[in-house]
C-alpha cells in the first residue's frame, strides 16, 4: 500500500489541466456488417474470407467513402479479413482524421479505397450543454465529458455542485450518442437537478490513450480518476469545493484514495466493500450460487475450492493461466472469460485490489459519506 501512496503521489504531479488542442476523437466507420460463411463466399466467387456490408449509417466514414450495401471488404490494409469482430477489433484504435485501406468488391469488380475516418458523434441533449474536454497524467490524455445544467439552476456566481464518476470495474465507454449506458443516464438525471457532472473514460477506452484497458493497472487507473477528479474542480462553472464523488464498484474502493488531500463536498460509494478483498469474493461467490439455487452443501464445497485458489493467486503470487492449466475444473466452475479474471481486466489488476488496506484509507476521510447497496448494481 505505501508503494501505491508512492506512485499515486508521483503521478498526481503530473496531472495538468487540458489545454491546446484537445484529444482526438474514436472514428466511427458507420457501418453494419455480416460474417458471410465460406461456402457464401465461394459462390460469390471470393477466394477466401469476406464480410458483407448490411447498412450504411449517416454521416460515417463508409458514407463519406462512397461504400454501399453492394460491396464486400475483402482486405483490411492488405491483409485478408477473417471475421467482422476480427474486424471492429483491427480499426477500433482508428482517430479521426486516419486513414483506413480496404479492398472491396462490387459486381465481381475489385478495387481499392483509402477511407477518411470520420469523428464519432458526440452526446447531446436539449435540456443542457455537454462540453468534451480532457485530464491529462503520465503523458496519457484521458476523455472527460461534462454536462451542464440551464443558468437558471446556477448559484450567484454562476456556478453549480458537481457530481464526478469513479466507474466500476471492466472496459466499457462511459459515453454514447446511441445508446444510453447507466452513467449516461444518471448524468443526465443529476444534470436536471442542477448538478455539474463528470465522466472519464478509463486508459485505452473510448478516446482515451493508454492501454490496452485489459492490461491497465488499478493504480494507473486510479491515476487517471485523480487526474479526472482534479480537472473537475477546474471547470469554471462547478463551485469551489462542491465536488460530490460517486464511487461504484471498484471505484467506490478508489474513493479513499482520491479524497485524500483534496476537498470534496461529500462521497457516494454504491456497490463497493472496504474489508478484505478474498473474504469480499467469498462472499459474492455464496450469494450468487444461492441465488442460483445451488445446494448448501455444493456451495460450501466451492467455497473451499476458490479459497485454495485465492491462497496460490493472491498469497503465493501464482499466475491464474497457470493455475487453470493445472486444474481445468477451475475454468469450468469460475473462469469462462480466461486470459481476464473479472470483467475483462487481468489477475494482476487484481492482486493490487487484494493488497489494499481500504479500511484504514476510509478511517482517514473527513468528507461526509453516503453508503448505497442494492440488489443489483443498477
Amino acid at each position: 500500500m505505501r508503494r501505491l501512496a508512492f506512485l499515486l503521489a508521483g503521478f498526481m504531479a503530473l496531472a495538468t489541466l487540458a489545454e491546446a488542442a484537445d484529444l482526438p476523437r474514436r472514428g466511427y466507420l458507420g457501418v453494419r456488417l455480416k460474417d458471410m460463411s465460406r461456402g457464401a463466399a465461394s459462390r460469390a466467387g471470393f477466394d477466401g474470407a469476406a464480410l458483407e456490408i448490411t447498412t450504411i449509417l449517416p454521416d460515417g466514414s463508409a458514407e463519406g467513402a462512397g461504400l454501399t450495401p453492394e460491396d464486400f471488404i475483402l482486405e483490411l490494409e492488405g491483409d485478408p479479413v477473417t471475421t467482422v469482430a476480427d474486424f471492429v477489433a483491427a480499426v477500433a484504435s482508428s482517430r479521426e482524421g486516419d486513414t483506413v485501406r480496404l479492398t472491396l468488391s462490387r459486381s465481381g469488380q475489385t478495387r481499392n479505397v483509402a477511407m477518411k475516418v470520420r469523428p464519432y458523434p458526440r452526446e447531446e441533449d436539449p435540456a443542457f450543454v455537454t462540453r468534451y474536454t480532457h485530464a491529462k497524467a503520465n503523458g496519457e490524455r484521458y476523455r472527460l465529458v461534462v454536462t451542464i445544467p440551464r443558468p437558471e439552476a446556477a448559484d450567484a456566481n454562476g456556478q453549480y455542485p458537481a457530481v464526478y464518476f469513479v466507474t466500476e470495474v471492466g472496459c466499457f465507454n462511459v459515453e454514447s450518442p446511441y445508446e444510453s449506458p447507466a452513467y449516461k443516464r444518471l448524468a443526465h438525471d443529476f444534470t436536471l437537478q442542477g448538478f455539474v457532472t463528470v465522466r472519464l473514460d478509463k486508459p485505452g477506452c473510448g478516446d482515451s490513450e493508454g492501454g490496452p484497458c485489459p492490461e491497465v493497472s488499478f493504480a494507473r487507473e486510479l491515476e487517471a480518476f485523480a487526474a479526472g477528479l482534479d480537472e473537475t474542480a477546474k471547470v469554471p462553472e462547478v463551485s469551489p469545493g462542491m465536488v460530490i464523488l460517486f464511487g461504484h464498484g471498484l471505484g467506490g474502493m478508489m474513493a479513499p484514495y482520491l479524497a485524500a488531500d483534496r476537498e470534496l463536498a461529500g462521497i457516494v460509494a454504491v456497490g463497493t466493500t472496504y474489508g478484505d478483498w478474498r473474504e469480499f469474493e467469498l462472499k459474492n461467490l455464496e450469494r450468487r450460487n444461492t441465488l442460483s439455487g445451488m445446494a448448501p452443501v455444493e456451495n460450501s464445497k466451492q467455497q473451499a475450492v476458490y479459497r485454495e485458489f485465492q491462497e496460490n493467486l493472491y498469497g503465493k503470487g501464482r499466475k491464474l493461466e497457470d493455475l487453470v492449466r493445472n486444474n481445468p475444473n477451475l475454468e469450468a466452475q469460475f473462469f469462462t472469460d480466461l486470459p481476464y479474471l473479472y470483467a475483462g481486466k487481468v489477475d494482476s489488476c487484481f492482486r493490487e485490489v487484494e493488497a489494499l488496506d481500504t479500511d484504514v484509507a476510509w478511517a482517514q476521510v473527513t468528507a461526509p459519506v453516503v453508503v448505497l447497496w442494492g440488489e443489483t448494481d443498477f
